[in-house]
C-alpha cells in the first residue's frame, strides 16, 4: 500500500502543477482539492519512509514541507479569485516556483540521494 500512496502523491503533484499552470476557472479549483490530497498523501508517506534515511533528509524534507504549504496557500487564494489580474498572476508564478522546488527537492531524495 505504501507503493501505491506515493505513486497517488507523484500523480497528485503532476495534477497540481498542471492545473496552477492552466490557472483558468476550473483548473483553479482542481488546483485547491488536489492541495488537500498532497497534504494527506504527503504525510502518510513522511510518517512511513522515515526509517534508513539519508544524511540530511529531515532537514530538507522539511524544508519541501514549507515550500508545498506555500504552493497549496497559493493555490487557495487562486481559487478563491479575490485579486485583480496582477496579482493573480504573482500568486500564480510563485505558487508555480514553489511546486517546482517541492517537486524537485522531493525528486532527489526519492530517487538520488538513496544510493
Amino acid at each position: 500500500m505504501t507503493n501505491g500512496i506515493l505513486h497517488l502523491h507523484l500523480l497528485m503533484a503532476l495534477i497540481f502543477f498542471i492545473a496552477l499552470w492552466r490557472s483558468r476557472a476550473p483548473w483553479t479549483n482542481i488546483a485547491a482539492a488536489v492541495g488537500v490530497i498532497l497534504l494527506l498523501s504527503g504525510a502518510y508517506n513522511f510518517m512511513t519512509r522515515m526509517e534508513g534515511a539519508p544524511r540530511g533528509w529531515h532537514m530538507f524534507i522539511g524544508i519541501k514541507i514549507l515550500i508545498a504549504l506555500h504552493a497549496i496557500v497559493m493555490s487557495f487564494l487562486i481559487a478563491r479569485g479575490a485579486g485583480d489580474e496582477a496579482k493573480l498572476a504573482r500568486w500564480r508564478k510563485s505558487a508555480l516556483g514553489s511546486a517546482g522546488v517541492a517537486m524537485l527537492i522531493g525528486l532527489y531524495f526519492s530517487n538520488f540521494a538513496r544510493g
